[in-house]
């Protein structure tokens, strides 16, 4: 599993409670920040952390990882019937040498479209990944598809999009808006648009600064959640300084946007915010499905969002509640003064793809391995 800050390693960890609930025994295997391994368990789910390499480039601390995990199969071997792979790749070949020694299966599920998405890993390993998948897990048909044109049978392909809390993104009643403002001083009549995402480049919280620059009338909020302390092109946590999130902070400044834009830092009540709010706008470069997007959604909020390869998905998903623009400044200002903010409406669709509808899917999938 990802590091359970990242977005892919809450859906993960949501998921694996989910089908521990259905009577599926459930191991999470992930990084931590220890010297030593630990067993732990995350959402109560039973997780083994494997120490993060404190020095060298990218590639070394995959190997260590992908080494960590091999040792731990052959600690425990035969324990694992899958093994469940989220947005991991660096472990797919070590496993393709293993995997009939150990007699396991192997799901991998992709999270980030030209990142990791079955295409991308085919065209760069061969023909040795896809024998090694026995299923791919897309969470969006523009995966799904470049899954097929890369030589990946039928068969092998799961279309299974990121799943939501539908308990925790919901929407909220005066009352409880009323609170949530108070609490983080909002005024009670603004109009305030949220987005999600750590401030990295990829992100483009930029673009969306630019945006809110550019309206004529200064009576729209921006609220951004996420951390500050990433690496600006990878997005890992990092102690270094993170030069644009300091870019952001003087775009505000310069723009004399202090009193329009906040920058809220990681937050651990996305879903209280989001439901508070009037409107969600995201213009992401890379994503493989944002969960972002579906869980303001859910909260009932119109979205306004930059063109993704999984905006055909959540159009489909979010119907007129959606907005999809081209990634321009110009572009996400005009849509969000054109967008009406007067009322709050789940599309109908967003029950089918709840955390728990997630994990009745994977767990059909483990039947049909054998599990």
């Amino acid at each position: 599993m990802p590091p359970d800050h990242s977005g892919a390693g809450q859906q993960a960890a949501r998921v694996s409670e989910a089908l521990c609930a259905l009577g599926i025994a459930v191991r999470i295997f992930t990084s931590g920040k220890r010297r030593l391994p630990e067993n732990t368990a995350i959402l109560g789910v039973p997780t083994f952390r494997w120490p993060t390499s404190g020095a060298g480039s990218q590639r070394v601390r995959n190997l260590w990882f992908a080494a960590g995990l091999i040792c731990h199969l052959i600690i425990n071997p035969r324990r694992y019937g899958i093994l469940h792979v989220h947005g991991m790749p660096s472990v797919l070949r070590a496993l393709g040498k293993v995997k009939k020694l150990f007699g396991f299966s192997v799901i991998y599920k992709a999270t980030m479209d030209g990142g990791d998405d079955p295409a991308r890993l085919i065209g760069f390993w061969g023909d040795e990944v896809i024998t090694t998948v026995d299923r791919w897990a897309c969470i969006s048909r523009a995966i799904a598809d470049g899954a097929r044109k890369a030589g990946v049978s039928e068969e092998r392909i799961l279309l299974i999009p990121n799943g939501v809390d539908i308990s925790a993104f919901r929407i909220l009643n005066d009352t409880e808006r009323s609170r949530i403002r108070e609490q983080f001083r909002i005024p009670p009549e603004a109009i305030v648009w949220v987005t999600v995402g750590a401030l990295v480049e990829r992100k483009r919280i930029g673009m969306l600064i630019e945006a809110w620059d550019s309206m004529p009338d200064r009576d729209c909020f921006l609220l951004v959640l996420g951390p500050a302390n990433r690496h600006p092109q990878t997005g890992m946590p990092t102690d270094e300084p993170n030069p644009y999130a300091d870019r952001l902070v003087e775009m505000i400044a310069g723009g004399g946007l202090e009193g329009n834009v906040r920058l809220l830092g990681d937050q651990d009540r996305v879903a209280d915010l989001l439901g508070a709010a009037d409107g969600f706008a995201f213009a992401s470069i890379k994503e493989g499905s944002p969960n972002a997007v579906i869980e303001a959604l859910a909260c009932g909020l119109p979205v306004v969002m930059t063109s993704l390869p999984a905006a055909m998905d959540l159009k489909q998903l979010g119907g007129d509640s959606l907005v999809v623009v081209d990634p321009t400044p110009q572009a996400i200002a005009e849509a969000v003064r054109n967008t009406s903010t007067d009322s709050r409406q789940v599309p109908v669709g967003i029950s089918s793809i709840s955390i728990e509808e997630t994990a009745r899917k994977y767990a059909r999938c483990y039947s049909e391995l054998g599990i």
